[in-house]
């Protein structure tokens, strides 16, 4: 009886310990095949790799975005060509040349006034330190009332003394305004040729009064001063109102 209680230890013994041998055998092969924990533990190892990798691979093209943004541009541009920018002309500015006695300077531009010019209810005044040409106008207020009010037509200004001589060269036939308001071109001379120095027709554009018919010798532009004032005069040696402007002229 003891002896087959001691077989049977031994053989229980033998059981554990083949089992064992089996379940070691069967722990290697799984770890050698990828199967079960190891191979969980592998893959879950891999998943991280791969989460690093593209981690990594999304860090690189946010650092490289600035230049593929770039070589971008550039390929764009490179398929246009730009069109050249317009170069400014240059402005032409008219030499202040003294012209001869009795001559007509006119600008390179020059050209004849075409535009309409109504001289109804024109009056000057002068208004703070401007000689203003303003035309009443009556504005109704109700069937019975109506009220008058002054439009602007044009501003003079208001010169009286000559410090510098410009010789500026005429623009337009329309040298001055006459004090009806009607324009006064440079070949209406004989027109106002029949009124005396002392008689004031109207206002050149740069702002100096233009008298009547005189002896008095006169620059190339037809002014003088007089009475410490300067102002133009016709003449009868020159076939136009005036010959020049003697300061800056307005446009109109």
């Amino acid at each position: 009886m003891q002896i087959r209680t001691k077989h049977f230890i031994i053989f229980l013994l033998g059981v554990v310990l083949f089992i064992g041998l089996v379940v070691n055998l069967a722990f290697t092969s799984d770890i050698k095949t990828g199967d079960g924990a190891a191979s969980v533990a592998l893959s879950l190892n891999t998943s991280k790799e791969e989460v690093i990798y593209q981690a990594e691979a999304s860090t690189n093209t946010r650092q490289d975005r600035p230049g593929r943004l770039a070589e971008l541009r550039n390929k764009i541009a490179s398929q246009f060509i730009p069109e050249p920018e317009p170069v400014p002309e240059p402005e032409v500015v008219e030499e202040e040349v003294e012209p001869e006695s009795g001559a007509i300077s006119l600008c390179g531009n020059y050209q004849k006034y075409s535009q309409f010019w109504n001289p109804n209810g024109l009056k000057f005044e002068v208004i703070e330190g401007a000689r203003i040409l303003s035309r009443e106008s009556v504005v109704p207020v109700d069937s019975t009332t109506s009220s008058s009010t002054d439009i602007l037509v044009l501003q003079l200004p208001l010169r009286s003394q000559l410090y510098q001589n410009n010789y500026n060269c005429l623009r337009s036939d329309v040298v001055a305004i006459a004090l009806d308001g009607s324009l006064i071109r440079n070949e209406d001379f004989k027109l106002y040729a029949i009124f005396g120095s002392e008689t004031v027709v109207g206002y050149t554009l740069d702002g100096f009064a233009l008298h009547g018919s005189s002896n008095l010798l006169v620059d190339t532009c037809g002014g003088a001063t007089v009475d410490g004032e300067y102002r133009y005069y016709l003449s009868s040696e020159r076939e136009g109102v005036l010959g020049c402007f003697s300061s800056t002229p307005i446009n109109i």
